[in-house]
């Protein structure tokens, strides 16, 4: 009778993981550490009743919690464990303010916010006052989508957007070195990285474009070498279906 939600992985910490749980009270999601050896389960964080969403630091460290009241949103932050949680920034439907996650360092916090502006933007703020304290990225055409976290160097790696097709904005040269290489290896391609080990050695890569849901690739980084893993819809061969063709007026 009690359902779960996987928080965060907490990939740094192999023997743990943040998972929620509706255990207490059947409407709503407390926060539990839960050890993957022994199988205890530890309350870090309990649901007033209107938390949808938690959020950690890379210590593992539930920070802040997002609540809603069906319109508008509040963003709550505490700067320890043993804190209570205090309201920081209430958002309307028409305003963004999406924590990505923290800085390798814990201070700071990594935001998608539209907030003061057009356009959705990657933005570093003080998870504690709110506060945008530098503008990451902001494109003036479209929003941005999201932010990348690279474990293994424990950096923002790139930042996803979307203009006719997908693209990413580098923030780590390593990953703008990663990628070249996977697009010139896979040309005519739209390349994504779908999970990797926790070097980021070996990873799996979907190969997609317009004619097809595209093959999943093994590629090993040492070696520079891409393994062929399976085609997602093999009865649907890719010369079977016509190129998309955009025609614009004049």
């Amino acid at each position: 009778g009690v359902k779960a939600q996987l928080i965060n992985t907490l990939a740094e910490f192999p023997n743990r993981m943040l998972v929620g749980l509706n255990k207490r009270v059947k409407e709503v999601f407390d926060a539990y550490e839960l050890d993957l050896a022994t199988g205890k389960l530890t309350l870090v964080a309990e649901n007033p009743g209107n938390i949808t969403e938690w959020g950690a630091d890379h210590a593992g460290r539930i920070r802040y919690a997002i609540a809603t009241d069906g319109v508008e949103q509040t963003y709550l932050y505490r700067a320890t464990p043993s804190a209570p949680f205090k309201p920081v920034l209430k958002t309307t439907f028409r305003d963004q303010f999406a924590p990505q996650f923290f800085t390798a360092n814990n201070q700071k916090l990594y935001v998608a916010s539209n907030i003061g502006r057009d356009k959705v933007a990657i933005v570093l703020v003080d998870p504690a006052t709110g506060q945008e304290e530098r503008v990451v990225y902001v494109r003036d055409d479209v929003d941005v989508a999201g932010l990348a976290w690279s474990r293994a160097r424990k950096r923002a790696s790139f930042i996803n957007y979307q203009t006719w097709k997908n693209e990413r904005r580098y923030l780590d040269p390593d990953a703008a070195r990663l990628f070249g290489t996977l697009e010139r290896r896979l040309p005519g391609y739209e390349v994504t990285v779908q999970s990797t080990t926790e070097d980021e050695t070996r990873m799996i890569v979907a190969a997609t474009n317009e004619r097809t849901q595209g093959t999943r690739y093994l590629y090993d980084r040492k070696a520079d070498r891409l393994t062929k893993l399976g085609e997602t819809m093999p009865w649907l061969p890719e010369d079977f279906v016509h190129p998309t063709r955009v025609e614009l007026a004049t």
